[in-house]
């Protein structure tokens, strides 16, 4: 199954040159004659979660934010096949996907990790052996077993999700396009998810998710959305003090941590909102303009 995603060309292309914007001239740190990067996570960030919307005051700012000379980058633990088309017409410049595994700017891909079938298989088994039903996130699709009467109600709310929006996939034992990026389970006390980690120990690391409840996300060791950030930024010479990221929940700290201009949402969890330099209002009361405002963006 091949995706293409017209959305993700991005619409102004920073080749170098002078840039110029407020935030250099009130005394941030900012290095004046380069862009600023604004990472932004989707879910709880961008999109309010209870009204599934995107507030118009988010988009009127990073449509400013753009105009100033601000790349907007969106730092999801998303994977390819799951972007929100809520995202359409928005100015975006770049996208860190899947927690740091898939990195796009201006349209080209600076990085593509997905484990490959052999080695998905491999991965599979071993899940299986622990009788945790989870979700595997690929770059084509979310792959899931046979419904299991084991499986927590959060779990066959994603699957129908996945499978009302055409990519949830259901995996056969021997189907050779098997391969995915990240997987996403639902394990309230996590024990299962301690003995899984024994198993692929050294291959994964993983997330609890205390925002969606007994969540965890189990991404590849040595990618993190804050891994993402640097490949954005090296490719483009960009120092760090130019970065600036907003989030909200448990897997946004590896990149709120790396950065020093970090950014919590209102309604962000406790931990997210201690790890950051900056708290700003809730998404749905236009915590995204009073963000880019407060340093200067805008």
């Amino acid at each position: 199954m091949s995706m293409t995603v017209p959305y993700l060309r991005a619409k102004m292309i920073y080749r170098g040159g002078t840039c110029r914007s407020a935030a250099a001239d009130m005394g941030t740190g900012r290095a004046a004659d380069q862009p600023s990067l604004i990472f932004y996570d989707i879910d709880g960030t961008l999109i309010d979660q209870e009204t599934h919307r995107i507030p118009s005051s988010a988009l009127e700012a990073m449509a400013r934010a753009h105009e100033n000379c601000c790349l907007n980058i969106i730092n999801s633990g998303r994977t390819y096949c799951n972007l929100d088309r809520r995202l359409e017409g928005v100015p975006i410049d770049g996208w860190v996907l899947g927690c740091g595994t898939r990195v796009i700017l201006n349209g080209e891909t600076l990085l593509n990790f997905q484990w490959n079938p052999e080695e998905s298989r491999e991965i599979r088994e071993q899940v299986l052996s622990v009788g945790l039903p989870v979700v595997y996130e690929g770059d084509e699709a979310l792959w899931m077993e046979k419904s299991d009467p084991r499986e927590h109600p959060l779990m066959a709310g994603m699957r129908k999700y996945a499978l009302d929006l055409g990519i949830g996939r259901i995996i056969d034992a021997d189907h050779p396009d098997f391969s995915f990026t990240k997987i996403f389970t639902f394990d309230p006390k996590g024990v299962r998810v301690k003995t899984l980690m024994e198993l692929l120990r050294g291959r994964f690391q993983a997330i609890e998710r205390k925002d969606t409840g007994s969540g965890w996300e189990i991404i590849p060791e040595g990618y993190s959305k804050g891994t993402g950030i640097d490949i954005v930024r090296n490719r483009l010479g960009v120092p760090l003090q130019n970065c600036y990221v907003i989030g909200d929940s448990e897997n946004d700290l590896s990149m709120l941590n790396h950065v020093p201009n970090s950014i919590a949402m209102g309604n962000a969890e406790p931990e997210v909102k201690e790890a950051c330099s900056y708290i700003t209002s809730a998404v749905n009361e236009n915590g995204i303009a009073q963000a880019l405002r407060h340093f200067g963006l805008i």
